[in-house]
């Protein structure tokens, strides 16, 4: 009785760690799924900087033109 009752703890335990280990794998894309995400917003926003800053020279260059 008493290795039926250590067999089935044992087994549960396995399937604990199975199941910890398919949330971490899980987590672990979800993190990957936001770094991606965190990358092409950064691009996005330095993109968006650079654009600003020239449209801001073509003002500038063209107020000078009217000076």
């Amino acid at each position: 009785l008493r290795e039926l009752i250590i067999n089935l703890q044992l087994a549960q335990r396995k399937r604990q760690i199975s199941q910890a280990k398919k949330q971490l794998e899980l987590a672990a894309k979800e993190t990957e799924t936001y770094k991606q995400r965190i990358e092409k917003m950064r691009d996005h926003q330095q993109e968006a900087e650079l654009k600003h800053r020239y449209q801001i020279a073509d003002y500038e260059t063209a107020a000078q033109h009217y000076w």
